[in-house]
């Protein structure tokens, strides 16, 4: 069994907001000084479900093997190899250069040319959404293309003789879904916090594999014709305004505090 899971590598989303800023050329977020790129962490989330499957399949006939896939700089190493450290096998980094990543049906694409180029998964996770812009139709779009069935908002995921089970996260509850294999899930935060990488797989980490791949290397035009363009992307502007309330008493600063929080709309 072949788990393909597809991650992004993103500005640390606890960076403080005066260190977050967009270049409004190339409509993407600036990395500033000091500021670390990690993986999605619904990303994590994926990788952290594929490696429970793969650990549950252990000593079966249908053993598993999980192999990362994402598109970016060669920097975004550094975020596949914390994935190898996770517990995934390998690693497949496609190069950014002439792709558009603004839009999310041409990074579906090109994930899909590069997972077909390397293996046939029997399934494919990803996190619910990029915890940078939220889009969060990148696995859907995946699913499409292939024409697999797709299985959104995974609490939980188990794989027993060729069949998904989804425990899936509804907005009253949970529901419980079964496809065949193969098929595309994305993971909820429900899911749970990812464990810790050991030492020992963070040593074993450095000599897994981690392949290239380039615009060329890729079979197909799926990601040549864009669906969207982006016009602008840019940070909300920030006001700072501050109302000083006089009064001779404190019961009239209170009254007129409170006409002003009502004049706002506050309460």
């Amino acid at each position: 069994m072949i788990i393909a899971v597809c991650v992004k590598q993103i500005l640390d989303p606890e960076v403080p907001p005066p260190l977050f800023q967009i270049d409004p050329e190339t409509k993407k977020a600036v990395r500033s000084a000091g500021v670390e790129m990690v993986m999605s962490p619904f990303d994590e989330q994926a990788v952290e479900a594929a490696v429970q499957i793969k650990e549950s399949q252990t000593g079966s006939d249908n053993e598993a093997s999980v192999i990362l896939f994402s598109i970016g700089t060669p920097d975004t190493k550094d975020v596949l190899k914390h994935g190898l450290s996770m517990g995934a096998d390998e690693a497949v980094l496609v190069s950014a250069d002439e792709i558009d990543l603004t839009d999310s049906f041409v990074t579906a694409s090109v994930l899909v040319q590069a997972i077909q180029s390397v293996c046939k998964p029997d399934l494919i996770l990803t996190g619910r959404q990029a915890a940078d812009f939220d889009v969060g139709v990148v696995g859907v779009g995946v699913g499409e293309l292939l024409e697999w069935p797709i299985v959104n908002w995974a609490k939980s995921v188990s794989v027993d003789s060729g069949k998904i089970t989804v425990e899936r996260v509804l907005s009253n509850g949970f529901d419980r879904v079964r496809c065949e294999s193969p098929a595309v899930v994305s993971i909820a935060n429900e899911f749970g916090e990812p464990s810790k990488p050991s030492l020992r797989e963070t040593m074993k980490s450095a000599r897994k594999p981690i392949s290239e791949l380039k615009k060329d290397d890729l079979e197909g035009s799926l990601g040549d014709a864009p669906t969207q363009n982006t016009v602008s992307v840019a940070e909300p502007e920030k006001i700072n305004e501050c109302e000083m309330i006089h009064g001779d008493s404190a019961a009239e600063i209170a009254a007129k505090l409170v006409t002003s929080i009502q004049a706002a709309k506050l309460i």
